[in-house]
């Protein structure tokens, strides 16, 4: 399954000019800088060296011999690790003879007499492995022999330092190292024996291939994006430049060996992502699912964010730890370095530049006021169309606006429909389950008590859901609006027409009428609301109530034959 994340889905209040211009420093240096790869063909050149590969095949040999493994497997690890073991041995004592056949040579020729020179001693060859054919290997053990091979080349125990064949190692691995670090510090790449600010500097922009850059491009500008309009162009950069800086020296000078450089813009964007959950906890962010068919989901911040980064970089960062899991190639506490520091920087904005909750830009509360001094209900609904385009949640904009247009119903009573309607119908019913997810039952109830009678609850709250309509219609019911209660029953059997629990809505209606006293007044309501809904779920009930309360009236009122009539005096 692929996830791409894809921000805030919102519209962006001004253009992200740091977050592009960073996305495309990152794109020119990748084809324009070779310093990188002239550092691996350099790093290669010396690794593949015979003095050292070859210290490094004996003091294998001699490790696998001392650990009594079969010389199958010996042999088979050896191929992996050095398949010209047998031809770099024989020119290293080939040039070993030359070397003493010239030695003796300048002693004959010198007049004085001089003690030959004392050979070398070598430590004795390996005997030679003979080809074995075997059927089946296990290459499960052999990766687990080769794996603990080098786990004790990083981490030499007590034991395998005294193999004959350490110390010859040690000098060639020191000599390799140190011819590495000035290829290093001449191409400006970052390793612990170069932590300087211009190999910081060039690691931040410099990436391994393709799928490296690509990567932190994927997340760099969906991020990226929000925390620049969040902080400003000036302290997002600046906070992106410290964000990478901290975490590679940490990584770099704490875990990383000594002959491995470290490199790419991962440390910076994982400050980004910090500074993201920090300023958007609250939001909902948007990402795209690919699994066979594509599919776009609403996840929150605060559960996204840890989900996908925290846990398996935190994962990632304890098993380096771990010299028989070790670090994969990736720098985990680089990434952890930059999410602590970018999660520090917005920590200490918002305690000194805090927004209220459902802003999230500098710009927004300002114009949240603006908006509500604007008298005209048109230029209302369109600035705050505009505001919840820049942030979905701003749950401010929404209540205020929709408030302005439930106190004008005269808006509502214009044909064909106008904005006023469109943008009750596309928030109303949202706007209530949000208050009902928050427990804000009252403020809910409170806008759907004040629509007016020929608004059609069905429709305008069409996506509330059944069990949202009816926590609503009871809550009505609680606070005594029999009236509202009866439009929301009503709306909810209009539209889920099937319901098994229909029955039990009708029981608790005729119960609110039989309630409701036999007077001109109720009855007027009900009347009312039976010719505007002609087609009500609840017009049998209604009007078997209103034809109670006029024979309740007739009955009570006086008739003419009772009154006598006016006798002259």
């Amino acid at each position: 399954m692929v996830t791409i994340p894809l921000g805030l889905g919102m519209r962006w209040p001004k253009m992200p000019v740091v977050t592009f211009a960073i996305s495309a420093i990152l794109i020119l240096l990748f084809f324009i800088d070779y310093g990188q790869e002239r550092s691996n063909n350099r790093t290669m050149h010396i690794l593949s060296e015979p003095h050292f590969r070859l210290a490094k095949q004996k003091l294998f040999l001699e490790y696998c011999r001392s650990i009594k493994e079969t010389p199958v497997n010996c042999a088979e690890v050896l191929a992996f690790v050095a398949p010209d073991y047998v031809k770099m041995e024989k020119e290293q004592k080939k040039r070993e003879k030359d070397e003493d056949e010239r030695e003796k040579k300048k002693n004959k020729d010198s007049k004085k007499p001089a003690k030959a020179a004392p050979k070398t001693k070598v430590a004795p060859a390996a005997p030679k492995l003979k080809k074995i054919e075997v059927k089946a290997v296990d290459r499960r053990h052999i990766t687990q022999l080769y794996l603990k091979f080098e786990q004790e080349i990083s981490h030499p125990t007590s034991s395998f330092r005294k193999l004959r064949s350490y110390r010859a190692f040690e000098t060639a691995k020191a000599l390799t190292t140190q011819r590495m670090l000035s290829t290093f510090r001449q191409e400006h790449i970052l390793s612990k024996g170069n932590l300087r600010l211009d190999s910081v500097a060039f690691a931040q922009v410099r990436h391994a291939g393709w799928s490296h850059l690509f990567g932190n491009l994927l997340c760099l500008i969906p991020f990226g994006i929000y925390v620049e309009l969040r902080m400003g162009a000036l302290r997002y950069l600046l906070a992106y430049i410290a964000a990478g800086s901290l975490g590679l020296a940490f990584n770099t000078a704490f875990f990383l060996p000594m002959d491995m450089p470290l490199l790419g813009a991962s440390a910076n964007i994982a400050g980004v992502m910090g500074m993201f959950y920090v300023f958007f906890f609250h939001a909902r962010m948007r990402f795209y699912l690919w699994f066979g068919l594509g599919q776009r989901l609403w996840v929150p911040v605060k559960y996204s964010l840890p989900a996908v980064f925290f846990i398996s970089d935190i994962t990632g960062a304890v098993q380096s730890l771990v010299p028989s899991h070790g670090g994969g190639g990736v720098a985990h506490f680089a990434h952890l370095g930059g999410l602590c520091t970018g999660m520090f920087v917005a920590w200490g904005l918002r305690l000194f530049h805090p927004l209220p909750t459902p802003f999230l830009y500098d710009d927004e509360p300002l114009a949240f006021k603006q908006m509500k001094a604007i008298p005209q209900l048109d230029k209302k609904i369109h600035m705050a169309q505009g505001m919840l385009a820049i942030n979905l949640d701003n749950d401010l904009v929404r209540t205020a606006t929709l408030e302005g247009i439930l106190s004008h119903p005269t808006a509502l009573k214009s044909v064909p429909e106008n904005q006023a309607h469109a943008f009750l119908f596309a928030n109303l019913d949202s706007h209530c389950a949000l208050n009902i997810r928050l427990n804000k039952h009252f403020e809910a109830y409170r806008l759907i008590a004040a629509t007016a009678l020929h608004i059609p609850l069905a429709q305008y709250l069409g996506a509330l859901g059944q069990s949202n309509h009816l926590i609503l219609a009871d809550f009505a019911l609680s606070q005594k609006n029999h009236y509202l209660a009866l439009r929301m029953y009503d709306a909810f059997l209009l539209r889920w027409t099937a319901t098994a629990k229909a029955a039990s809505i009708r029981l608790t209606v005729i119960e609110i009428l039989q309630a409701l006293p036999s007077d001109t007044k109720v009855g007027a309501a009900l009347q009312d609301y039976a010719l505007a809904y002609p087609h009500s779920a609840l017009a049998r009930e209604i009007g078997i109530k209103i034809s109670m309360i006029q024979k309740d009236i007739y009955r009570h009122s006086p008739r003419e034959d009772e009154y006598e009539p006016n006798r002259a005096g």
